[in-house]
């Protein structure tokens, strides 16, 4: 053996991971256990080459387990910096799953496609820099060609994985991953980790109502129930939220010269009605009722113009709003037996 462990990192039902230093190379790495023999996720890993992917320096395999020793990603994981920060501003979360999207893509593009099968918030590690990186890869699935590991047991973590992953004849494909994007995605919106108690993802803007409604139906869209009623591929969901970052700063424009011009109008409409009162005490009443009138008139003009922008503003995607909502019998990352939600 070439190597020390030096501390655990992280555990879960496929395994565990430890922080190692290889006499060998000279540095730390990471070292992931997996329970039983995993030759093809340890095969897959070997092949791929992205910038969020830790690279795999080699596998082993003894006592009937995998080991897979990879590069060691200085950094905090999503769960931790999102309990540091609580939640991230719109334009972050998004950026950020554009990423995770652009690595979830890679991996579906692969031949035979690749399932990541546990993406949720503790598999994505922040680095220093800000960059992201996707770790713990035991849960990884050949798509069409679901292994069932341990005599037909999944795994699966409660409130991030989709539901058809809790049921044993159905195939997980790309939009098991989908369905777990966009449960990172609530988490990133709300601060509120979709893997405890209620285990919903609920309307972001009961969370916070100064949260976009065109990501609250991407998110309601990405995780709902059906995977077919689900973004099909990484792609669309990619378009839909690159597509709001150009809508909503163009929203951000006209909301800006709409306030301006609201703004204009109140005060016109003051002056007007300043103008009413002063005629009305003078006795000229035709004058006074005119600007009073005209005063009363552009208030409602004002409020109908501005009701009418938000509408067009915040109301582009037309996608069926639906909770999603299922319980598992196990806490966290576990092995689902025979029950199922």
């Amino acid at each position: 053996m070439n190597y020390s462990i030096r501390e655990l990192l992280g555990s879960g039902g496929s395994g565990a991971v430890y922080k190692i230093w290889d006499y060998n190379l000279e540095r730390y790495c990471a070292m992931k256990q997996i329970k039983g023999q995993c030759k093809e996720e340890a095969m897959c890993l070997n092949e791929l080459d992205h910038i969020m992917l830790p690279k795999v320096i080699c596998a082993e395999y003894e006592n009937g387990n995998t080991i897979i020793i990879m590069e060691y990603i200085e950094g905090i994981t999503m769960t931790q910096y999102l309990e540091e920060k609580g939640s991230l501003s719109q334009e972050k979360a998004v950026s950020y799953l554009l990423s995770i999207l652009e690595v979830l893509e890679y991996l579906h593009q692969q031949r035979p496609s690749l399932v990541f099968g546990d993406l949720k918030t503790d598999n994505i590690m922040v680095k220093p820099d800000g960059s992201l990186k996707l770790i713990d890869f035991g849960t990884m699935e050949i798509s069409k060609e679901y292994r069932k590991r341990d005599e037909g047991k999944r795994y699966a973590t409660r409130g991030f994985a989709s539901p058809e992953v809790y049921d044993r004849d159905q195939e997980i494909d790309c939009r098991s991953d989908i369905y777990s994007a966009g449960a990172v995605l609530f988490f990133m919106l709300t601060g509120i980790d979709p893997s405890k108690p209620p285990f919903a993802i609920m309307k972001i803007t009961k969370c916070n109502p100064c949260l976009s409604k065109k990501i609250e139906k991407i998110v309601e869209k990405s995780t709902h129930r059906d995977r077919d009623e689900r973004h099909q591929t990484c792609a669309e969901l990619k378009r839909e939220l690159e597509g709001y970052e150009r809508s909503d700063k163009k929203s951000k424009r006209v909301m800006l010269v709409t306030d301006f011009s609201y703004g204009c109008l109140i005060v016109y409409t003051i002056n007007l009605i300043i103008r009413g009162m002063f005629y009305l005490e003078k006795g000229n009443f035709e004058i006074a009722l005119s600007s009073l009138l005209k005063g009363v008139g552009l208030i409602f003009f004002a409020v109908i113009l501005k009701k009418i922008v938000q509408l067009g503003t915040y109301n582009a995607f037309p996608v069926k709003t639906v909770k999603s909502l299922f319980l598992t019998e196990k806490e966290g990352c576990g092995i689902l037996d025979n029950h199922y939600p």
